[in-house]
């Protein structure tokens, strides 16, 4: 909360602050156990007080996940009725003041009633977690030293594993990795079948995509299309608004009809229409790495040949300024690629061969 109260006022008054939900939990669940007290007289067991402590944990990360102004009070009425309907047996008139006096004054912090354009960024472990990979990572015994030095470090080491992660997740030679919520979606996109999925798509036309909700027929969310790159650019549902995330509807899409999902600038290799039954590893587990490298190598040389032959044909006579602009697209990620990966040798090196991940 200091840290919330000494925010350096120097970015403006657009800036906004959020409180992180992680460090709210954790003081909810601390507060819990002095403020959800047994009465005199009931005698609870450990299991009783701690089920009750839990319902009213339940009730404020409600109040907290409300998404509307109808559901936040809604959801505040329920937490104040449970106190009040269990006055006689448990003491938890402390915990309604607390939060009273703490965070519903604050509720514009913390409360995703008014985290509309976020990404579902709503605690900073995130960055505590990439401050721990810089420490230990790439400045292991490095504790204490100038700024020139830091610098140093963010330039030559931090700044071209991020680069070369970037080009490699973007040309397809490094696959991305899909955050919990993603494969929560990926995995209900998997559940439909492909006669459901018939039925769920309403209008296909090359720049969009008109489907219905998985859970509201009469819903209808809109998919748009980059025509030219084969990739879904959105999708008009909550979710992805909220998140800028894949959506469970883009999943969809793309594994039916084998279209790019956003910030894959590859075309994917996998056939149109294919079941959506999960696949069963035949490698053994040591060797995935390897699998992981020949199948990166061989896209890697499939890529340079399906590049070569367009590129031969574009000369004077047969200019189309479209195409040339691609060739040179790929030929710059290459580029990039192959000095992002001598960089990473030679950083490498110097850490004496320790592996970093950022």
């Amino acid at each position: 909360m200091r840290t919330y109260l000494n925010t350096d006022p120097s970015y403006g008054e657009d800036a906004k602050i959020y409180l992180c939900h992680w460090h709210i939990l954790r003081a909810w669940r601390k507060n819990l156990v002095y403020k959800v007290r047994p009465q005199h007289g009931n005698k609870a067991g450990a299991e009783e007080v701690r089920e009750h402590r839990q319902t009213a944990l339940g009730l404020m990360i409600a109040i907290m996940n409300a998404c509307t102004t109808t559901e936040y009070n809604t959801a505040y009425r329920r937490f104040n009725k449970w106190a009040y309907d269990h006055r006689e047996k448990w003491d938890a008139g402390d915990l309604v003041v607390y939060f009273d006096n703490e965070y519903a004054p604050k509720k514009k912090d913390w409360s995703r009633v008014y985290r509309k354009e976020n990404y579902r960024m709503d605690t900073n472990n995130y960055v505590e977690s990439w401050h721990r990979c810089l420490k230990n990572v790439y400045i292991p015994t490095l504790k204490k030293e100038r700024l020139d030095v830091l610098i140093y470090v963010l330039w030559t080491a931090v700044l071209e594993d991020l680069m070369m992660a970037h080009v490699c997740t973007s040309i397809g030679l490094q696959k991305r990795t899909w955050t919990k919520a993603e494969k929560s979606r990926k995995a209900e996109a998997d559940a439909i079948t492909e006669e459901e999925a018939d039925n769920l798509i309403i209008q296909h036309t090359a720049n969009k995509i008109i489907i219905k909700s998985f859970t509201q027929p009469r819903k209808r969310y809109t998919l748009h299309i980059d025509e030219q790159q084969s990739m879904i650019e959105n999708c008009t549902c909550l979710d992805y608004r909220l998140s800028k995330g894949i959506c469970k509807h883009m999943f969809l899409i793309h594994r039916l009809e084998a279209l790019n999902l956003p910030f894959q600038q590859t075309h994917t290799s996998q056939p149109v229409r294919q079941s959506s039954q999960p696949t069963v590893a035949t490698a053994p587990q040591q060797n995935t790495r390897e699998l992981e490298l020949n199948r990166a190598i061989e896209r890697f040389h499939t890529a340079m040949q399906s590049i070569d032959g367009p590129a031969e044909r574009v000369n004077a006579d047969n200019y189309d300024e479209t195409k040339a602009r691609y060739i040179n697209q790929a030929a710059q990620y290459i580029e990039s690629a192959f000095s992002l990966l001598k960089e990473h040798d030679r950083a490498n090196s110097s850490l004496n061969g320790r592996q970093r991940r950022v």
